[in-house]
């Protein structure tokens, strides 16, 4: 069971290094008019195609299943940030 803690962490980790990637490139980007589920959706089929994150969101997607790597994009944005 800590074995997969210590995975969970380790991809929330990566989510958090991607997003951090994608702050930089400025593909963040929210408006009101957005439905939630579908903006992060969409943000996270962007990470599989795009080049500079493609082989580590496969990677992590791979491991742990679409759903979990929505949530885990979902719960480490921060829409604030430019």
């Amino acid at each position: 069971m800590e074995a997969m803690f210590m995975k969970h962490d380790q991809y929330k980790e990566d989510i958090s290094q991607l997003l951090e990637t994608a702050y930089e490139y400025q593909l963040i980007s929210w408006n009101d008019g957005l439905i939630y589920k579908d903006f992060i959706t969409a943000l996270w089929r962007t990470f599989l195609k795009h080049e500079a994150f493609k082989e580590k969101a496969v990677r992590i997607q791979n491991a742990i299943g679409e759903v979990k790597c929505l949530e885990l994009v979902a719960s480490q944005i921060d829409l604030s940030r430019k």
